[in-house]
């Protein structure tokens, strides 16, 4: 069956499988990686990326600049780059002349020869900057709180146009700008023309691109194109709300990438949008940036998840989104029309990208199709965990063995004269006429976990156990026991097209019998792994599949690799799985263990995997070699150097940083490097990307260091040349002298060291003693100091509660905490803020002195400090007022704290002959806002609603708890701004006070 397949294969007369190229494979296909600050990012939010002349990445966060290699980040801020006037680094664009043009919030930078340089600009500063483009004569524009373009060597105000700027697009000699609230312009020929389309009014445009002869807009409506001078706006989903677009860019395809903060969109000419929602596997959320590349791969950048790379793949998989049934796959199949797939949940069929069921769960003996086969016949064979059926090529016939009954059926062939064997946890069957007899004992197979089986093209069977391989000699059966085949675990047997069999094994290699001998190769240097868990060929290359991956090799190494001290030199990684990691695309390889668990169709490799059927396009390209740069030199106590300088005097150790520029494949490279000298031999380095020397000896020394992707070969070398100037101790002329001088002073100096290292030793004892002693105290009393100055940076000296700094400090490990709760589920989890203000505090201080307001204030602290939970923080805010800070609650607990509070400082009087009772307003609010988003509105926006809510208290008559309530369904849009706007409006706009009953608690 075997060759008939190949051949028919061969001469594309069967099925074969569709490949998806890289504008056609659909998003949530695309492999990809993601990177946060775990991974050295300085902020989860990426505003843009871009790409310099070298090759990084340049990554734009709120709280710097970071220049990425696909392994690590090197961060710029304020600390440690001046040219920077702010940490918040909003817009990135490489324009024509490769310099990369960075925009902070109040300056803009120029990245060139490895140094920044600030743009000198006219006016106000640009604010946050939301877009930069070049025109067609090479000038930058700047869209950010005002629109600004360059002329010389500044950057001017663009006459004609007031107000912010939201978008820039290049259309040939003129550019477009969209403005704030809906404003489009076109500059042509120095001359501004306004437009006005009555479907952007209070619309928030993002992003523009002129492709496909149309300006193209994304916006807080949704996606518009404009062309001939007719808007119209571009169904993206089904939803009636049109989504809200924040980023955009156009692939080498012409297709249109939109971002917003529920999915990511692809809009291809003549195709239905592409929706990847940010709930799925692959998804991303709040996406606030889009950039594409020219091998049609994409970067994205989130608002609170941090960097994303996605990318088409050689390997990409199908599964339950195409259909599949069940995701783990345990066998393949080919038949004339597709692939006969086995999985937990039965067998389906495998058409283009589409699965069809085949046979279910309740038409087989088990639910789980762990061994497909097609004989000759088209009949299908279906294996399981616990049996055997066969279904005749109409679907009619069915027959179930029940000699195989509670077996599990490993591997299924057929052999030149038409007898079915079968490899089960039983041993091996031979079935013909319908009849199934074990094949025992007494036929010399020994063995019952047989996993394999295969006719090679004598019609002689190879069986494959769990214990050795067998191979069948007459009506018998006899144990191959070179080589250690005896014992090894027999995963995968394999006929090469020239006639050797190749067998792997579990955790012992490969063995080949080559000429009527067997060769073995084990795991060495430069083979990835001890597994060769399944061997196929696929024209002149071997492919090994194993629990982590797929590798290749030619076969014309085979004959030199088997020799003594041989080696595969040119190892091809197709696919390895590096398991679950935060953030990252899995192919979760591979299943093995039986016949089927990968078939080769034309070009492209099919693998039974936990996550679906995975196809690799076996397709030669050209070898990524990686190119290793040395990136940085720091010397001891001198700095820095650069390559081909004499290092400075004294200096002998150094530290030196080299790496290679590779996002998607950074795990599979290793490093090496040597030092020509004082040692000439390779230092395998693995994944560390430095090198460190000490004490190097004088000299000249070449350092040297190469990369490479695992198991494969090294690419070429970065060198540089170093020159260790020597002591005068170790000049010629020092040692002549030395030698003098030793011969006249030997004999004086032996007389006089024994009573001069007496005295010594003496007097080094005294003075270690008091120095340590002295020592010792000092540390003592340094230490004491400390957290004395600590405890009371954050501390009110009067009340002993918690003061404003307190808060200032906190406030960051307070929001991350409501983030990670809200996050994890508890989406209505909040922070809550109460202000407390002490009534008529003044007249206490006037009527009885500040000695008794103190104790008054001190009190009114102990009473709420009392009511409060132990996981809240309470806070003297200033003067008479107070801040409790509720974690862990709800809003509906809210009032009722506020109440126990009220309630609890009612107890207070001012004591003295004529005590008086003392009361307490409060304004309460919960954080986020009711109906209002948390990324919206910072958590001092919350407190100034709480500080309104308070003096509505006040005016409620005082001794009372009061909110402030947001009403109103245009609340959901309402910023920082917005929000104080309506509270400073007289009455308030979209806002009530509501004053809580006294009688809650």
């Amino acid at each position: 069956m075997r060759w008939l397949w190949s051949s028919l294969l061969a001469l594309g007369l069967i099925w074969t499988v569709p490949r998806a190229v890289a504008g056609e494979m659909p998003l949530r296909r695309f492999q990809y990686q993601s990177w946060s600050t775990e991974a050295g990012l300085p902020q989860v939010s990426v505003y843009d990326v871009a790409h310099d002349a070298d090759g990084y990445l340049w990554v734009a966060t709120e709280n710097g600049l970071a220049r990425f290699d696909g392994t690590r980040f090197d961060n710029f801020n304020r600390e440690n780059t001046p040219a920077m006037a702010s940490r918040w680094v909003s817009k990135l664009y490489r324009g024509k002349s490769q310099r990369l043009w960075i925009a902070t919030r109040r300056n803009l930078l120029r990245w060139e020869a490895g140094q920044f340089t600030e743009q000198a600009m006219t006016g106000a500063a640009p604010g946050r900057v939301r877009d930069l483009v070049e025109d067609a004569d090479g000038h930058l524009w700047l869209a950010g709180d005002v629109l600004l373009h360059e002329r010389g060597k500044a950057m001017l105000p663009v006459p004609g146009w007031a107000g912010a700027a939201t978008a820039l697009a290049a259309e040939g000699d003129a550019l477009w700008i969209a403005g704030a609230h809906g404003v489009l312009a076109r500059h042509s020929g120095g001359h501004l023309q306004h437009f006005h389309f009555a479907q952007l009014d209070e619309a928030v445009v993002g992003a523009m691109v002129w492709a496909r002869g149309a300006l193209w807009l994304a916006s807080s409506k949704g996606l518009f194109r404009l062309r001939d001078g007719v808007l119209e706006a571009q169904p993206l989903q089904s939803d009636p709300l049109p989504p809200n677009l924040t980023s955009m860019a156009v692939d080498a395809a012409g297709a249109l990438l939109l971002g917003s903060d529920k999915a990511l969109f692809r809009v291809r000419d003549g195709a239905p949008a592409e929706r990847l929602d940010a709930g799925t596997a692959g998804g991303f959320a709040a996406i606030i940036s889009v950039r594409t590349g020219a091998d049609g791969s994409l970067w994205l950048g989130s608002q609170q998840q941090g960097l994303r790379h996605m990318w088409p793949d050689r390997v990409d998989r199908l599964s339950t989104e195409e259909g599949l049934r069940d995701a783990r796959v345990w066998s393949l199949a080919a038949q004339a029309d597709g692939v006969l797939v086995g999985h937990n949940g039965g067998f389906d069929h495998l058409a283009g990208e589409r699965f069809t069921p085949v046979a279910d769960a309740a038409a087989l003996p088990d639910p789980k199709g762990y061994a497909g086969f097609i004989d000759a016949r088209q009949r299908r064979w279906l294996g399981t965990f616990r049996g055997l059926v066969r279904i005749d090529a109409d679907g009619g016939g069915r027959v179930e063995f029940a000699a195989l009954a509670g077996l599990q059926v490993n591997g299924i062939e057929e052999s030149p004269d038409g007898v079915v064997w079968v490899a089960s946890s039983g041993g091996l069957f031979r079935i013909e006429d319908d009849q199934a007899v074990a094949v025992g004992a007494q036929s010399g197979l020994d063995e019952q976990m047989v996993r394999f089986v295969l006719a090679d093209w004598d019609a002689r069977l190879w069986v494959g156990t769990e214990h050795g391989l067998f191979r069948q000699d007459g009506a018998r059966f006899a144990r191959v026991r070179d080589s250690g085949l005896g014992t090894t675990f027999i995963t995968s047997i394999a006929q090469l097209s020239d006639g050797t069999m190749a067998v792997g094994s579990l955790d012992q290699g490969m063995f080949f019998r080559v000429g009527g001998i067997w060769r073995h190769i084990e795991r060495r240097p430069g083979l990835p792994v001890d597994s060769a868990s399944i061997l196929v060929q696929h024209r002149d290359s071997l492919l090994v599949v194993h629990a982590d991956g797929v590798y290749r090799f030619p076969l014309r190494e085979l004959a030199s690799a088997t020799l003594a001290g041989g080696q595969l030199r040119h190892i091809e990684i197709l696919l390895q799985d590096h398991g679950d990691r935060l953030g990252s695309s899995r192919v979760r390889c591979c299943n093995y263990g039986g016949n089927g668990k990968a078939l080769v169709l034309g070009d492209t490799l099919l693998l039974a995997t936990l996550n679906g059927v995975a196809r690799i396009d076996l397709r030669e390209r050209p070898q990524r070699v990686p190119r290793v740069a040395i990136r940085a030199i720091r010397l001891a106590r001198a700095g820095s150097a650069s390559a081909g300088m004499a290092l400075p005097m004294g200096v002998r150790d150094l530290d030196i940083d080299f790496g290679t520029i590779d996002f998607r494949q950074a795990r599979l490279l290793r490093y090496r490097y040597r030092v020509c000298g004082p040692d000439a031999d390779w230092i395998d380095a693995g994944q560390r990307a430095a090198a460190i020397y000490t004490n190097l000896p004088p000299g000249t020394c070449r350092f040297e260091v190469q990369a490479r992707y695992l198991s494969q070969e090294w690419g070429p070398g970065a060198r540089l040349e170093l020159t260790v100037p020597p002591y005068f101790s170790e000049t010629w002329l020092f040692k002549i002298m030395l030698f003098g001088a030793a011969g006249m002073l030997i004999a004086a100096w032996v007389k006089r060291r024994e009573r001069r290292l007496m005295r010594q030793k003496a007097a080094l004892r005294a003075e270690v003693a008091k120095r340590t002693a002295q020592l010792a105290e000092a540390n003592q009393d340094l230490a004491k100091n400390i957290q004395i100055l600590a405890a009371a940076s954050v501390t009110d000296a009067l009340t002993g509660l918690h003061n404003r700094r307190f808060m200032q400090e906190h406030v960051l490990h307070l929001f991350a905490e409501l983030i990670r709760a809200r996050t994890d589920g508890s989406a209505d989890a909040i922070l809550g803020f109460i202000l407390v203000d002490i009534d008529f505090f003044k007249a206490v201080n006037d009527r009885f002195g500040h000695a008794v307001g103190d104790d008054v204030l001190c009190a009114v602290g102990r009473a709420l400090r009392e009511a409060a939970r132990d996981s809240d923080y309470v806070l003297r805010w200033g003067g008479e007022e107070f801040l409790l800070v509720v974690t862990n609650s709800s809003r509906a607990e809210l009032v009722n704290i506020a109440e126990r509070l009220r309630l609890n400082v009612a107890r207070v009087t001012t004591g003295g002959a004529e005590p008086q009772p003392v009361t307490v307003s409060l304004g309460y609010v919960a954080y986020p806002l009711d109906g209002i988003a948390l990324e919206r509105h910072e958590w001092s926006t919350a407190l100034a609603v709480a500080d309104k809510a308070l003096y509505g208290a006040k005016e409620s008559g005082r001794n009372c708890a009061a909110t402030i309530v947001f009403d109103g369904a245009e609340r959901a849009s309402w910023g920082d701004d917005e929000i104080r706007a309506a509270l400073e409006a007289s009455p308030m706009a979209g806002a009530t006070l509501v004053v809580a009953p006294r009688s809650l608690v």
